[in-house]
C-alpha cells in the first residue's frame, strides 16, 4: 500500500518554460511529451513497441490487484512548444489516480488490434481518493501527428485506471473499488493541433470507480462500480491563442466529462465498437467550460465541443470504420443501479469564435447530463452496403437518478455571438440534454441503402427527472446534412434521448421506434428556456 505522493499543495509539480520557452520534439511511437504523475496503489508508464499484426493480451488490467493508496495533487503548467509524432504519443499527460494506474500502450504495425481484455481499474486491494489534477498552459504549442495521441489530457480518477493505449477487441471502464474522483482544472492558451485519428484535443476527467480513456478495437463494458464512487468537478478553459484543431477520425475537439460509477471515453477509427452496462452507485458534479477560442474539427465522428456529466456510469464510445461485412449496429440494454445516482450541472460559455465541425457523426457542441446511466455513443461505416440493422436503447432498466441538480441553468449553453457549422449527416449544431432515468445520445451513419430497426428511447424500469435548461445567445447556426438540426435542447423525465440514423440518399429503415418507458416511475417537471437572437 503506498500513497502518490506526500499530501502538499502539489506534490507532483511540472514547470514548462520557467526560463522563456520549453521545446520539446519527440519521435516514435509511445514518446509523449510531458506527463506528471499521483498515483496511488502501484502504476507509472508501461510503453512496449513492436512490429506485429496482432496478437492477444492476457490480464491487461491498468490498476491495483491489491493493496491501495490515495492520490495526491498534480500540476503540469508553463510555456513550452511540443511535438510529438508517434503512435500513442500524446503532448500533455496530467494524472492523479488512486487504485493504481498510469499510461500503459502498446504500438505495433497500422491496423493491427489484439485479442483480449484491457482493463481501466483496480481489480482488489482497498479504496481511495484521487486528488485535484491541474494542467495549465500558458502559451505555446502542442502538435501530434500519430494515433491515438490527444494533445493535452487531465485526469483524476479513483478506483484506478488512466490511459490504454491497446488496440484491443474488449476494454472494460472501472472496477469493485469506492473512491472518489478529484477536482479537474485545464486552461490552455496553446495553440493544440491533432493531425491522426483517436487523437482529441483536449480530455479533461473526473471520474469515480475507476475508467479513463482508452484505444478500443471492439466491446466496451461499462463495469458495476460500488456505492461510494463519485466524481469530481472539472472546470476547463481556453484562453487567447488556445485554438483547438483536429484532423482525423473519432478525433474531439474538447471533451470534459465528470462520471460516478465508473467509465470514460473510448475511440476507434478502424474498427466497430458497441456498449455494454453494468450497475453502478455513484453520482457526477458539474463541469464548466469557458471556451472563447476557435474548436474545430474535420474527420468522421469528430465531435467538436463535449462536456458531459453522468451518475451511475457511462461516458463516450465512438468509432469510425470501412467494413461491408459489419451490418449490425447499436447498443444493447442499458443498465441502472441503486437511487440517487444524478448527473452534475453542466455549462458551456462561447463568445464570438468558429465552432465547425465537417463530416458525419460530429455534432458541434454537446452539453449533456444523465442520470442513472448516460452515454454519448456513435458508429459510423463507410464502406457501401445495401442492408443494415440496428437495434438501439437509450433507458435504464432498474435504480434512479436525475439529468443534474435541483437549480434553475441545471444544464446550459451560453452561446455568445459564435458561428457553428456542421455539414454531416447526425452532425447537430447544438444539443442540450438533461436526462433522468437513463440515456442520452446514440447515432448510426451507414452507407446502407436501407435495412431494419428495432429502437426505445424510455426507461424499462427505475426512476429519474429531468432538470432545467437553458440556452441564450445571438449564434449564427449552420447545419448541411441529414439528421443534422440546429439547436436541440431536452429535459426529459424517464430516459431516452436522441438517436439518429441515417444511411445512402433515400434509405428506407422498416421496423419499430418506441418513444417513452415501459416500467418504473416518473416525477416532476422540468423547464426549457431558449433564447436565441
Amino acid at each position: 500500500k503506498g500513497d502518490g505522493g506526500q499530501n502538499v499543495t502539489y506534490s507532483t509539480n511540472v514547470t514548462l518554460g520557467a526560463s522563456g520557452v520549453t521545446t520539446i520534439d519527440t519521435s516514435g511511437a509511445n514518446a509523449y511529451g510531458v506527463v506528471g504523475q499521483s498515483i496511488g496503489g502501484g502504476g507509472g508508464i508501461v510503453s512496449i513497441a513492436t512490429q506485429s499484426t496482432g496478437g492477444w493480451i492476457d490480464a491487461g488490467i491498468i490498476g491495483q490487484r491489491g493493496g491501495g493508496g490515495s492520490a495526491m495533487p498534480t500540476s503540469v503548467s508553463g510555456t513550452a512548444n511540443i511535438v510529438t509524432r508517434g503512435t500513442n504519443a500524446a503532448g500533455v499527460i496530467v494524472q492523479s489516480i488512486s487504485g493504481g494506474g498510469g499510461v500503459a500502450s502498446l504500438s505495433s504495425q497500422s491496423g493491427a488490434w489484439f485479442s483480449g481484455m484491457v482493463t481501466l481499474g483496480a481489480t482488489g486491494g482497498s479504496g481511495a481518493n484521487a486528488n485535484t489534477a491541474y494542467g495549465y498552459l500558458a502559451a505555446g504549442s502542442v502538435t501530434t501527428s500519430g494515433a491515438f495521441a490527444p494533445g493535452l489530457v487531465v485526469q483524476s480518477i479513483a478506483g484506478g485506471g488512466g490511459i490504454a493505449g491497446i488496440h484491443t477487441d474488449a476494454v472494460r471502464l472501472g472496477g469493485p473499488l469506492n473512491g472518489n474522483g478529484g477536482t479537474v482544472s485545464a486552461t490552455s492558451s496553446a495553440l493544440i493541433t491533432t493531425y491522426s485519428g483517436a487523437s482529441p484535443g483536449i480530455v479533461a476527467q473526473s471520474i469515480g470507480g475507476g475508467g479513463g480513456l482508452a484505444h478500443g478495437a471492439g466491446q466496451v463494458y461499462f463495469n458495476s462500480a460500488v456505492s461510494g464512487s463519485n466524481a469530481g468537478n472539472v472546470w476547463l478553459t481556453t484562453g487567447t491563442g488556445g485554438t483547438v484543431q483536429t484532423v482525423g477520425s473519432v478525433s474531439y475537439g474538447i471533451l470534459a466529462q465528470s462520471i460516478g460509477g465508473a467509465g470514460g471515453a473510448v475511440f476507434s477509427e478502424y474498427r466497430q465498437l458497441s456498449a455494454n452496462f453494468g450497475s453502478a452507485i455513484a453520482y457526477g458534479s458539474a463541469v464548466t467550460l469557458n471556451v472563447p477560442t476557435s474548436v474545430i474539427t474535420n474527420g468522421v465522428g469528430s465531435t467538436a465541443i463535449l462536456a458531459q456529466s453522468v451518475g451511475g456510469g457511462g461516458g463516450v464510445v465512438a468509432s469510425v470504420f470501412t467494413d461491408a461485412n459489419v451490418t449490425n449496429y447499436g447498443i444493447g440494454n442499458m443498465g441502472g443501479g441503486g437511487s440517487n445516482l444524478n448527473g452534475g450541472a453542466v455549462s458551456i460559455t462561447t463568445q464570438n469564435q468558429t465552432i465547425a465541425t465537417t463530416a458525419a457523426n460530429a455534432t458541434a457542441v454537446v452539453a449533456q447530463s444523465v442520470g442513472n446511466n448516460g452515454i454519448f455513443f456513435t458508429q459510423t461505416n463507410t464502406a457501401a452496403q445495401s442492408s443494415a440493422s440496428v437495434n438501439l436503447q437509450l433507458g435504464a432498466v432498474r435504480g434512479s437518478g436525475n439529468g443534474g441538480p435541483s437549480q434553475n441553468d441545471a444544464v446550459a449553453g451560453y452561446l455568445g455571438n459564435a458561428i457553428i457549422q456542421t455539414s454531416g449527416a447526425n452532425s447537430l449544431g447544438v444539443l442540450v440534454q438533461s436526462v433522468g432515468g437513463g440515456g442520452g445520445f446514440a447515432s448510426i451513419a451507414t452507407q446502407a441503402s436501407g435495412g431494419s430497426i428495432n429502437a426505445r428511447l424510455g426507461q424499462q424500469g427505475g426512476a429519474g427527472s429531468a432538470q432545467d435548461i437553458t440556452i441564450t445567445g445571438a449564434p449564427k447556426v449552420l447545419t448541411q446534412g441529414v439528421n443534422a438540426a440546429g439547436v436541440v435542447a431536452q429535459a426529459i423525465t424517464g430516459g431516452g434521448g436522441v438517436m439518429a440514423v441515417s444511411g445512402t440518399s433515400g434509405a428506407v429503415f422498416s421496423g419499430s421506434v418506441y418513444l417513452g418507458g415501459t416500467g418504473g416511475g416518473t416525477s416532476g417537471n422540468a423547464a426549457v428556456s431558449m433564447t436565441l437572437s
